[in-house]
C-alpha cells in the first residue's frame, strides 16, 4: 500500500524477513473503533507469522474490528481461532471483533 500523505488514523507496519518484505498490518482508526488488516505473502503462510501479528496487534489495542469478504474463509477461520467472534455476516461482508476484556 503506498500513501503520498499517510492519514493521520493509518499506522502501517511492514513485516520483514531478512529484510525482505513479507507483509503488512495496517490500522486504522475511525469513530473509536480500529479496524485491522493484515496481509502476508503467499509464500509465507503457515509459518506462524500472522499469530505474531496478531499478538502485537492485541498489545496495542483491546479492541479490533476486521471485515473479511465471505470467501476468505482461511482468513475467517484464522481470526475466529485468535479470539474473534463474528458480529455481522451477509453475502458481501464478514465483521468480526476481538475485545479484550
Amino acid at each position: 500500500m503506498f500513501f503520498l500523505h499517510k492519514p493521520k488514523n493509518i499506522k502501517l507496519f511492514i513485516v520483514e524477513i531478512d529484510r525482505v518484505r513479507i507483509g503488512y498490518l495496517l490500522f486504522r482508526e475511525e469513530n473509536n473503533t480500529t479496524f485491522i488488516t493484515e496481509v502476508i505473502g503467499e509464500g509465507f503462510r503457515g509459518r506462524g507469522i500472522g499469530m505474531l501479528m496478531l499478538q502485537f496487534a492485541k498489545q496495542k489495542y483491546n479492541h479490533l474490528t476486521a471485515h473479511i469478504i465471505p470467501s476468505n474463509l482461511n482468513s475467517i477461520n484464522f481470526h475466529k481461532s485468535n479470539g474473534f467472534k463474528n458480529v455481522f455476516s451477509q453475502d458481501k461482508l464478514v465483521i468480526l471483533e476481538y475485545k479484550d476484556i
